[in-house]
């Protein structure tokens, strides 16, 4: 395969896609590593992100693995580029690049549309307000997968969903579960029409009702707070159910990724 050389326009496209702005401006982010790109080439054309190309490093396409994305590739009329290592490593976001990235498009749907969708549904969605730790929104949307969760919504001032780390702390989930980024919206607002639609509205907080003696019902929100501050007070004057888990006196709180994980967990067993 031609091992090209990106020109300044093409390197400063390619990085411009790991800010936010622009990638709300061309429809598209990156992901990287073979696990993540492999995955999304595998569940192509049926995923909500479809792969608009694959981009190699000059290393990359020596390794047996390569034929195998190129197969893959194939099937579907992906384009593969492969670039320069010192030109991969200036657009790659990895410390120690594996040498492919892949990059997709945003759903075709818009957020608004798929948030329409979801007051449909039934079962428990995770609602993120004000989580910035992308590590934890990552590790969230993972377990909300894992626990059969229905949904995640992204809230106001929660780290951005196309955000490089909480792609990678979704260890691969992020394929596996629809994902609403509604940060540019008003919270209250957005859980108020569920409200309305008949969702019982489930706030994690230090003084609530023991998680392990809670009901729920058919169409339920989880609301995950900031790491600090918690679920901001103009959500807390909504119709809801404060839970809380029980620990140890000895221990002021949990992370808020654990303690989205438990409650995730708990619910997952009500339904």
């Amino acid at each position: 395969m031609q091992i090209n050389k990106l020109s300044k326009v093409k390197l400063n496209y390619y990085n411009s896609l790991s800010n936010k702005r622009y990638q709300r401006k061309y429809g598209k982010f990156i992901i990287e590593g073979l696990c993540f790109v492999e995955e999304a080439l595998q569940l192509q054309p049926k995923s909500d992100y479809r792969v608009d190309e694959i981009v190699v490093d000059s290393l990359f396409v020596n390794k047996p693995i390569f034929s195998r994305i190129q197969e893959l590739t194939a099937e579907e009329n992906i384009p593969i580029i492969a670039i320069k290592r010192y030109q991969f490593e200036q657009i790659s976001q990895q410390s120690s690049p594996q040498g492919i990235l892949a990059v997709l498009r945003f759903p075709a749907k818009s957020d608004d549309v798929r948030l329409g969708d979801l007051l449909t549904y039934k079962g428990i969605i995770l609602f993120l307000d004000g989580v910035r730790d992308p590590g934890n929104c990552g590790t969230l949307i993972r377990c909300a997968a894992a626990f059969g969760a229905s949904a995640v919504i992204i809230g106001e001032d929660t780290v951005k969903l196309y955000n490089y780390k909480v792609i990678q702390a979704t260890a691969g989930a992020f394929f596996h579960i629809p994902i609403i980024d509604m940060g540019h919206r008003d919270s209250t607002e957005i859980l108020s029409k569920f409200i309305e639609r008949g969702f019982n509205i489930f706030a994690t907080h230090t003084d609530g009702t023991n998680i392990n003696s809670i009901s729920i019902g058919k169409k339920n929100i989880l609301i995950v707070g900031n790491e600090g501050a918690g679920i901001r007070k103009s959500i807390l004057r909504l119709p809801h159910n404060k839970i809380s888990i029980p620990i140890s006196e000895k221990v002021d709180s949990l992370n808020a990724g654990i303690a989205g994980a438990i409650a995730l967990y708990r619910f997952s067993s009500l339904i």
